[in-house]
């Protein structure tokens, strides 16, 4: 409601009205407060409080709320004394078709005419005929624990300053609990997401189509982002495996196309009204995919570590700008017979074709196996010589027993007065990283019976796709050996 309402109500509220929906209402001299007509909702702030609340709300979470920016979050820990088993799994697919058309016989712009032959352009009178789609997907897998805040349930102030310990985000505590999968024997997990988009965004007129426009714009347009992020991470006293792997498939159909056996005029127009060095004529299809693999294992094992990592990403695209008969394939020369159809452009023409975007695989994997402290402990039944310095030279005898022991101890190396330990680590790590990629890229004019151009004509095909490959995995395996040096008397020496 306006602050210079004066009739009733509240300046600045909202209201909703409660009547019939087919009333004629003077708001300027509406009373607000009739509480049979209106009811008040607040403020625009005050509608906006619960929204805060839950998004603020959503950060108390264990992992900080980051499962929130993904559309799909799976992640599953264990623990147990001899057996820690844990599996998480996803499987996302998602199909998308955009299409727009002018149907096989339509007459546009031209009063029911057959033919543009006597047809004067009209400026003003712009075609666009335009098609586009946008297909995400974020999904994350795991067996890892994130660092989070734990908002306890009442308003505690001990448990709350409990929620923000520095104990919890020790660099300890958070490598602790990021391990997820825990036993004392045997610790398993894996982790696996397949995510697979595909689109068909298609831009076309159709044959035997009667068209007047001063620009005409035929355009199909598409993007992908796709995130794919697998995460194993274990630790067991004695031996601990984890393994996660990712796949990311993208498929995508796009396609702008004038077909033959059409008739179209076209005037010296532009077909983006803000930019005149734009062409009269635009026939575009474009496809930026960006697809991201990020795949890692890390675990500890007392006696054995085996980490592995897999990334698989599968890239297919078929783009196509085409004017005239359909290329059907990525490079059709067959003869052509029979042409039909015309276009005429007073400005320029342009066909293209681009297939653009970023593909970034990573996988590692790490495992560290054994420990670098050893147990070993002594102990002996042997007790030395006493002795008393100061009876010395007449305890000689004495001192030579000390010194025939120590040679003892030397000489034998083991025996029931010495003990041995011996512990080694076996650490196993490997990552994989396969790509597959099949672009086509397409511009053409081709089976018209007469194309004129008056301007510049331009057919082009691009493809600008970046891509960056890496996997790498490391082993560390700890093993340390002690022969303890039992029963060792002290040689007590007195200067003459």
């Amino acid at each position: 409601m306006a602050d210079d309402h004066t009739v009733g109500g509240d300046p600045g509220h909202v209201y909703e009205f409660l009547g019939d929906n087919n009333t004629l209402i003077d708001l300027a001299d509406e009373d607000f407060d009739n509480p049979d007509r209106w009811e008040s909702l607040g403020t625009p702030l005050e509608q906006q409080i619960p929204a805060l609340i839950n998004t603020i709300s959503g950060y108390f979470s264990s992992n900080f709320g980051l499962n929130g920016s993904f559309d799909t979050w799976t992640m599953a820990t264990a623990s147990g004394e001899k057996l820690a088993l844990a599996g998480a799994g996803t499987v996302f697919v998602l199909d998308q078709t955009s299409d727009a058309r002018i149907r096989e016989g339509a007459r546009i712009n031209v009063e029911g005419a057959d033919s543009v032959t006597n047809i004067d352009v009209d400026s003003g009178r712009s075609v666009s005929v335009t098609a586009s789609s946008q297909n995400d997907a974020l999904s994350a897998v795991g067996n890892i624990k994130l660092p989070g805040i734990s908002a306890p349930g009442s308003f505690n102030l001990e448990r709350w300053k409990e929620s923000f310990s520095k104990d919890k985000f020790s660099p300890k505590e958070i490598g602790n609990n990021f391990l997820a999968t825990q036993a004392d024997s045997v610790a398993i997990g894996a982790a696996f997401t397949a995510n697979i988009l595909g689109s068909q965004t298609h831009a076309e007129i159709e044959s035997d189509v009667v068209l007047m426009a001063d620009s005409l714009d035929v355009s199909a347009d598409h993007q992908s982002i796709l995130l794919g992020v697998g995460s194993s991470g274990g630790k067991s006293q004695k031996v601990a495996f984890n393994a996660s792997a990712v796949a990311n498939v993208i498929q995508n159909s796009t396609q702008a196309w004038i077909a033959d056996n059409s008739y179209i005029r076209v005037g010296s127009g532009t077909v983006d009204s803000d930019d005149s060095s734009s062409p009269a004529l635009r026939v575009s299809a474009n496809d930026a995919s960006y697809m991201i693999n990020l795949t890692g294992s890390f675990n500890t094992g007392g006696k054995a570590a085996v980490g592995a990592s897999a990334g698989v990403s599968v890239l297919e695209r078929d783009t196509r700008a085409m004017i005239g008969r359909e290329v059907s394939g990525p490079w059709d020369d067959s003869p052509l017979s029979g042409l039909q159809g015309s276009i005429v452009v007073d400005g320029d023409a342009l066909v293209a074709s681009t297939n653009s975007g970023v593909v970034i695989d990573l996988a590692v994997a790490g495992s560290v196996a054994g420990k670098s402290k050893s147990d070993a402990s002594s102990s002996s039944s042997t007790q030395p010589a006493q002795d008393d310095p100061g009876k010395w030279p007449n305890n000689q005898a004495n001192y030579n027993s000390v010194i025939g022991q120590l040679q003892g101890n030397l000489d034998s190396g083991s025996g029931s007065s010495s003990s041995s330990s011996s512990k080694i680590g076996v650490g196993l790590s490997g990552s994989v990283v396969v790509h597959v990629g099949d672009d086509n890229t397409v511009a053409t004019i081709r089976g018209l019976d007469t194309m004129d151009v008056n301007g510049r004509v331009d057919v082009a095909a691009n493809d600008a796709t970046q891509m960056g490959m890496f996997a790498g995995g490391a082993a560390i395996s700890l093993s340390q050996k002690a022969w303890p040096w039992p029963g060792q008397p002290p040689l007590l020496c007195k200067a003459v």
